[in-house]
């Protein structure tokens, strides 16, 4: 028997237990910026609010952690056995809804992954050529050399094209993935004068990838504007960053402001240095992409090294005060409800 749907919260619940943990005020405070600076439409981030709260009724969304979570869930519609028996209506696809109607990237991009991630989706036939050419994808820092990184620098671009493999799918179903600008992390990795041994700590530190830690392998695939043509990317928003604890929704910059249709990373060595901007590159996301109908998409691929040390040190909270900018999380909770509410009427 079908169980009993349970009450709904209110938006304005919702958004009470949200500034309850650190993770829901990073999410509060990039609602509230989306909002003051027009990024997306208010009644979409009602909408969202309305289906978490949906989530929020039942045991497994019952803390501040987990309504936070919710949003992870809705994008890709993974619930617990319980909620999903349960749950009535179908929801809205959150991914790409910015204000602004999503199109192709139109300049060169780049997405920087863990080699084992680049490797699973690589074709076969690729990864056989590359392994004749002496370029084998390394999975563990033991399998790596700074050698190897400028083996693989060494080698036309030409030569480093590769595939997605059939069977392959770039991105978790239902997902996003992120790129940025492959122009302003390159000159963002030469500006800082990075040395071979440090390309992959610095892209990662660049891109805010804070949930990548020491030790990781990481690789960076190059796509062309012809290769993404037929797939839209769109500014990302907070529905899109979930529980990524390092997004901003409102870069520091005028330069980054001005460039409305690319969001912009948080550099992690200039957050916990205290810098007056944060900025790292340009970001857009994309929907995850199906190998199956996307075989022929075709990417140059970069072996980046390991990371050799953690990200500089910044916590949740410190991060949360930074985007709070000095107003109270009371302050941040009324702010929040009278723009919705006011936006909506409006």
């Amino acid at each position: 028997m079908r169980q009993r749907t349970p009450t709904p919260l209110t938006k304005e619940r919702v958004i009470d237990r949200l500034l309850r943990c650190t993770g829901g005020q990073i999410v509060a405070c990039n609602i509230v910026a989306g909002l003051e600076n027009h990024l997306f439409d208010p009644a979409w981030v009602a909408r969202i609010l309305a289906w978490m709260g949906k989530l929020g009724a039942y045991a497994d969304y019952v803390g501040p952690e987990q309504i936070v979570r919710a949003l992870d869930d809705l994008r890709t519609r993974r619930y617990p056995r319980e909620v999903s028996s349960s749950l009535s209506g179908d929801p809205p696809d959150i991914r790409l809804g910015g204000a602004q109607a999503p199109g192709p990237f139109g300049v060169p991009v780049t997405c920087v992954l863990p080699t084992w991630v680049v490797g699973n989706v690589m074709s076969e036939s690729d990864k056989d050529r590359l392994a004749r050419e002496g370029l084998v994808m390394p999975m563990r820092p033991a399998d790596i050399s700074n050698s190897t990184v400028d083996d693989w620098r060494s080698v036309p671009a030409s030569l480093r094209t590769a595939r997605l493999s059939p069977s392959s799918r770039l991105g978790d179903p239902r997902s996003i993935v992120w790129f940025t600008r492959r122009e302003q992390l390159e000159a963002g990795l030469a500006k800082d004068g990075t040395g071979t041994a440090e390309l992959a700590h610095r892209a990662r530190d660049l891109l805010g990838l804070v949930h990548h830690e020491q030790n990781v392998v990481l690789a960076a695939m190059h796509f062309s504007p012809p290769a993404l043509s037929a797939y839209a990317s769109a500014r990302p928003t907070f529905a899109d960053a979930g529980r990524h604890s390092r997004f901003k929704a409102w870069p520091d910059g005028a330069s980054a402001r001005s460039c409305r249709s690319w969001g912009s990373t948080v550099d992690l060595g200039a957050l916990a240095a205290g810098s007056r901007s944060v900025d790292g590159c340009p970001e857009r996301v994309m929907k995850s992409i199906d190998g199956s109908e996307s075989k022929d998409v075709a990417f140059e691929v970069e072996l980046l090294g390991a990371v050799l040390r953690p990200s500089a040190q910044t916590t949740d909270g410190t991060f949360a005060e930074r985007l709070l900018n000095g107003r109270t999380v009371a302050q941040l909770g009324a702010d929040l409800k009278a723009l919705i509410n006011s936006q909506l009427s409006g």
